[in-house]
């Protein structure tokens, strides 16, 4: 909170501020809770339903408290910004009377998503636990524009998509867990780090614009792979090589490298 702007983080005349914090399961506890209830922001925490009776709490659901989820797309031709449009087979209701959340701050409410799965799951009824229902918990009071269940609900699931690509790609790599192992198990997690660090400062010093978000797992992690592997036939002649799609890349990005000075 102390990194934000000052005007943003200040109380207006009912002690809340203009900050909302979303986060996955893994962060929802009581104590995180309370402390940002606290402070006056508003939260939107990832839901462990493990820990509620949710099969107690669907019973008593009537069909129609379920309401159809939003999504957003990519702006068609003539439109700009996201467009928010219903989510086919997505369904989204409110659990808050239904289970106990004593637990949680004053005003706590439970949102539940449930949707569709692949084809290739079976589900008998859009409105059962044979569906995907994962659910959010949020201090944020409803009614209002932007305050329905389905908008909760998409604010919930697209701040994922705010945090941007550097917290994906500093995931473990699949090819990390690929080395040999000689000895003792490899730190996984420290080699994955030292990895992101690495790309991000080449990104910033040395990679062109265009392929600065390239991510490890994505298709650009081939520029990385391609120097090694042309270098792996050398009995292949060289007119049946296949084309080095990220050559001026690559080039570039060395030419860089050189013209840093020494540390």
């Amino acid at each position: 909170m102390a990194q934000l702007p000052e005007p943003l983080r200040r109380p207006d005349a009912t002690g809340r501020v203009v900050v909302g914090v979303c986060t996955d399961a893994a962060r929802a506890t009581h104590q995180f809770a309370a402390h940002l209830a606290q402070v006056g922001a508003e939260f939107s925490l990832g839901a462990n339903l493990g820990h509620v009776d949710i099969h107690t709490a669907l019973a008593q659901l009537p069909p129609a408290g379920w309401t159809p989820a939003y999504q957003a797309t990519k702006p068609r031709a003539g439109q700009s910004g996201p467009q928010i449009e219903l989510r086919d087979g997505a369904w989204v209701a409110e659990l808050t009377g239904l289970v106990d959340l004593s637990g949680w701050p004053a005003g706590t409410r439970l949102i539940l998503r449930n949707q569709r799965p692949h084809p290739a799951r079976s589900c008998a009824s859009p409105i059962t636990m044979a569906c995907r229902s994962p659910g959010l918990l949020t201090n944020t009071t409803p009614g209002g524009p932007g305050r329905q269940l389905a908008d909760l609900e998409l604010r919930h699931r697209r701040h994922a998509h705010a945090r941007g690509p550097h917290p994906r790609a500093a995931k473990i790599p699949d090819c990390v867990t690929c080395l040999p192992r000689r000895g003792a198990e490899p730190d996984l997690a420290g080699i994955a780090a030292l990895a992101a660090d690495l790309l991000a400062w080449t990104a910033r010093f040395a990679l062109p614009t265009s392929a600065a978000s390239y991510e490890p797992n994505g298709c650009g992690c081939g520029s990385w792979q391609w120097p090694g592997g042309s270098c792996d036939r050398p009995t292949t002649p060289a007119p049946h090589r296949p084309p080095l799609p990220w050559a001026d890349m690559i080039t570039t990005t060395h030419t860089r490298f050189c013209a840093l000075p020494a540390p």
